[in-house]
């Protein structure tokens, strides 16, 4: 077996795109089989032609990064992320130059598609930007809530305003409680693209990722703690007519799904002292977790 052949079988075995190029005329000097597309005689045409569809040489071509002034291998490697619109994909190519076994100065280029990398480095990207927006909505909601904590006065209408704040406090607590939920997926995925063996700018860029989505836990817990201190309003009530009321209002939701009876064993009248909007809260819970 030549010497050439060697390097041809060396580089067919390689499970990526290969080709080499004439550093003086550019024409194809050999193309791995993970690269051919089928085309005949590559030999026969320049590489740009050939591997970019371009009809003049590329505008990022490094050929003359990678020979000396006199035209000799200078012994570096240039690696670079490129986007090829022949074939609509990714590559991160390492190209350096070296003399072929018939004495022509080449460049060999071996290209690796990393298409999907760049997708999920998109994808990261986005979600990044996604939880900076949430995090700034969530510390304007939470300014706005204590402004608003702050002006309630223990006056007449004190019980109409903390109603109020009680339900925009149970709107933001469940809003807070969703982003927690949004959050736990991104936190995973980043979590498990940290383990496995990506290049290290997109570990970097998921360290980013993994901060924020902490950040944003962080503010997360401290709005549903925030929420939990709600003015709670205690009033005397009859707990028996509340029932009934409460039943007879689910019966009509859920007319024609479910029967609810409610047996007494008298007509007393059973008076305490309690907060009706979290005593619904956990009638609604007993209720939706038993049927």
């Amino acid at each position: 077996m030549n010497e050439t052949k060697i390097f041809e079988t060396l580089f067919d075995v390689l499970p990526f795109g290969v080709y080499v190029a004439d550093v003086d005329t550019l024409n194809i000097v050999y193309v791995n089989e993970h690269f051919k597309r089928g085309t005949e005689n590559l030999s026969d045409d320049s590489c740009y032609k050939i591997i970019y569809g371009n009809d003049r040489p590329c505008i990022f071509c490094k050929i003359n990064e990678l020979i000396t002034s006199d035209r000799q291998p200078n012994g570096k490697t240039i690696i670079f992320d490129n986007f090829n619109e022949l074939d609509d994909k990714w590559y991160r190519v390492e190209e350096r130059s070296i003399y072929w076994p018939n004495g022509k100065l080449v460049k060999y280029s071996i290209c690796v598609d990393i298409s999907e990398l760049k997708s999920v480095q998109n994808q990261l990207s986005e979600s990044h930007a996604d939880l900076l927006i949430k995090n700034k909505k969530i510390e304007e909601a939470k300014e706005k809530l204590n402004l608003l904590y702050n002006e309630l006065k223990i006056s007449k209408e004190r019980e109409l305003k903390a109603e109020k704040l009680r339900v925009l406090l149970n709107l933001v607590g469940n809003i807070a409680h969703h982003l927690n939920n949004l959050n736990t997926p991104i936190a995973y995925i980043t979590e498990k693209l940290l383990t496995s063996g990506l290049y290290p700018e997109i570990k970097r860029e998921l360290e980013i990722i993994k901060n924020s989505v902490n950040k944003s836990s962080q503010i997360i817990q401290s709005m549903i703690q925030y929420c939990q201190k709600a003015i709670i309003l205690k009033k005397t009530f009859d707990i028996v007519r509340f029932i009934e009321d409460y039943l007879a209002e689910k019966k009509q939701y859920y007319e024609g799904q479910y029967e609810f009876i409610f047996n007494k064993s008298d007509n007393r009248e059973i008076y305490i002292d309690f907060d009706m909007q979290m005593l619904r809260q956990c009638f609604d819970n007993i209720v939706k977790n038993s049927i």
